[in-house]
């Protein structure tokens, strides 16, 4: 895993930073669905973000 390639010392900080960086995603995530479905109501466009980020993890 990539907390391993650290070494023993700094894996708490390498986890840490992991973890901020998924919630902050998540936050982001949710921001910018917010700003889409106040600009276009609740149409599919918010959705379209979600379907964005499912093809770009495949």
């Amino acid at each position: 895993m990539k907390i391993d390639l650290v070494g023993p010392e700094r894996r708490g900080l390498a986890m840490g930073f992991n973890e901020a960086a998924g919630y902050l995603a998540v936050a982001a995530t949710v921001m910018a669905a917010g700003a889409i479905a106040e600009h276009a109501g609740l149409r599919p466009e918010p959705f379209l973000l979600n379907a964005a980020y499912a093809a770009l993890g495949l």
